[in-house]
């Protein structure tokens, strides 16, 4: 092109190079207008242009930047295409970002789970990414709390079940909330407790929740700490249960008949059950059979028993403690002289880990108290906390300093060895510097046992 034309030509061509493409989105608008040229200005000939209708731009439109870079490159975009750069921040940023949204600032404020439902943060709606990355967080992070009015447990089945179907990806299982503390309140009104009681073992039955695996062992939570009134009603609402999941192929109303019976056996007098409304027992409990079996266990030798023992209870992994307590072997309940004999094993011989978040030590101290508790028999003191393996174990890298020098205060007080010398770390091959740290705090806090707080501090 010559003249006027030709440095439009060349200037738009200029525009349009890679290097000085703008970065995309952009929102300005060129407007392309028909332009009056001089006289004297020679026109390339049709034999001269080499184009096609699809490399025309209507002059009389307004084109936007952005669409006449694309037909001079020959690439699409959409006219409002935005560039989400929170995906391009790294990973470990991204989850800090999650958590301060997210999670409630108080450990203790928990999320209420009412008939309505519960309050779901909008950032979980953004995109299928940010939906993926965060869903984790907020389901196994955050607390969840269901109050279950007059034994009505269908609340926190339908919650679990509901967000048992969330997958973060096609690619990934589904969710589970981990924390969830339940409040089981017990009316005056026993007719409606048991009516309640029944409806929530229907929806167990007809669904097969295997989540409701916590409710069949009341003694699970937090050992043998719990108070026998707690127990027998905690195991009043398990066993029901218990038989819906164990009769999920038989119809309902055979499960239904059983339920009283089972209700009744698993407890030790029929008062409690009534509490629950359950219907009276007819008669009385049958007694033991005069030729009923032996245990040959209980008459092998000791050493045969304690090597049984262990293979049984004794766990080669960590066992998990949570808010929901840990898992305890069947083998110590099935009778006295097993269990005063196993209880030791168990609790000795194990490795418990403990999830101390943001280095609370709230769990450490339950399980403490419950285990100081726990006698093997009447006759005997209860067990030794300072024998059991605890390795506590933080999720987050956040520093809280509250929580560190009450965890440093315990160890002074208690001078518990929890913590291992920073020596015995490092010859065990341990090299993280977060746990040589903690190492080293901990070692400081026993050597000043006789010296004021404010200068461990």
């Amino acid at each position: 092109m010559d003249g006027l034309g030709s440095s439009h030509a060349n200037a738009f061509m200029s525009c349009s190079s890679p290097q000085a493409r703008p970065k995309l989105p952009i929102d300005l608008t060129l407007v392309i207008h028909h332009t009056q040229l001089p006289p004297d200005c020679n026109l390339p000939s049709d034999a001269d242009m080499d184009t096609t209708e699809t490399d025309l731009i209507d002059v009389n439109r307004q084109t936007t930047l952005l669409e006449a870079f694309d037909t001079m490159s020959g690439t699409k975009h959409t006219a409002h295409q935005t560039l989400c750069r929170f995906l391009d921040i790294a990973g470990e940023l991204r989850n800090r970002i999650y958590r301060f949204v997210l999670l409630t600032e108080d450990p203790n404020d928990k999320i209420r789970v009412t008939s309505n439902g519960y309050t779901r943060p909008a950032l979980l709606q953004t995109c299928k990414q940010v939906r993926s990355e965060a869903l984790t967080i907020f389901y196994y992070e955050d607390s969840f709390a269901i109050e279950q009015r007059n034994l009505d447990l269908t609340g926190m089945i339908k919650f679990q079940a509901s967000v048992s179907k969330i997958q973060p990806a096609r690619d990934q299982p589904p969710l589970r909330a981990r924390k969830i503390h339940k409040t089981i309140l017990c009316s005056n009104d026993s007719k409606n407790n048991w009516t309640n009681l029944l409806r929530s073992m229907k929806c167990s039955h007809e669904h097969k929740h295997e989540f409701l695996h916590k409710l069949s062992d009341p003694e699970k939570i937090y050992g043998d700490g719990v108070s026998k009134t707690k127990a027998k009603r905690l195991l009043a609402i398990s066993t029901v249960h218990k038989t819906a999941r164990t009769m999920v192929d038989h119809p309902w109303e055979l499960v239904e008949q059983l339920a009283a019976q089972t209700h009744r056996n698993a407890l030790s007098d029929h008062t409690t059950a009534t509490i629950h409304g359950e219907p009276k027992a007819a008669d009385s409990a049958k007694p033991m059979d005069a030729d009923q079996p032996v245990c040959h266990l209980l008459k092998l030798a000791g050493e045969l028993k304690n090597r049984i023992y262990r293979e049984v209870l004794c766990d080669l992994n960590d066992i998990s403690v949570d808010q929901d307590g840990y898992d305890r072997p069947a083998l110590l309940q099935t009778c006295k002289q097993i269990r005063a004999e196993g209880l030791k094993i168990f609790y000795y011989e194990n490795r418990f880990s403990i999830d101390c978040k943001d280095y609370r030590m709230d769990l450490l101290l339950k399980m403490k108290e419950s285990i100081s508790a726990i006698r093997p028999t009447s006759d005997q003191p209860p067990l030794c906390f300072d024998k059991v393996l605890a390795q506590g174990d933080s999720v987050s890298m956040e520093p809280n300093w509250a929580n560190v020098m009450q965890m440093m205060r315990y160890i002074r007080e208690e001078n518990s060895e929890a913590i291992p010398d920073p020596s015995i770390a490092f010859k065990n091959g341990d090299r993280d510097g977060l746990i040589l740290t903690f190492s080293s705090m901990a070692f400081q806090a026993r050597m000043l046992q006789d010296q004021p707080e404010e200068l461990m501090e």
